[in-house]
């Protein structure tokens, strides 16, 4: 079985690998929000319970112009972006 496969168990139990329960665990602690106005989307990350005027994002821009092309805000993956500030903000 290769890393992040499921395999059913008797009891109907799943047996993860540890990197995906990691996945999983992670997955549940964020908050994601995702808004796409004409061809630019901005996409967020932010523990739960951050406040979209918090500086706590990871905020991703994507544009679809002319395909599929991501960019960060402050050209890093750091939380410390605000989620409406999104439009103003530097990407690359």
């Amino acid at each position: 079985m290769s890393k992040g496969q499921l395999q059913r168990g008797r009891n109907a139990d799943w047996d993860l690998d540890e990197f995906t329960r990691e996945a999983l665990v992670k997955a549940k602690e964020l908050q994601i929000r995702y808004e796409k106005s004409g061809n630019v989307g901005y996409l967020g990350k932010a523990n739960f319970g951050a406040l979209t005027s918090e500086a706590t994002w990871q905020v991703r821009k994507i544009d679809f112009s002319s395909g599929v092309v991501m960019t960060a805000a402050d050209g890093d993956a750091n939380f410390d972006n605000v989620w409406d500030d999104r439009a103003g903000l530097t990407y690359s």
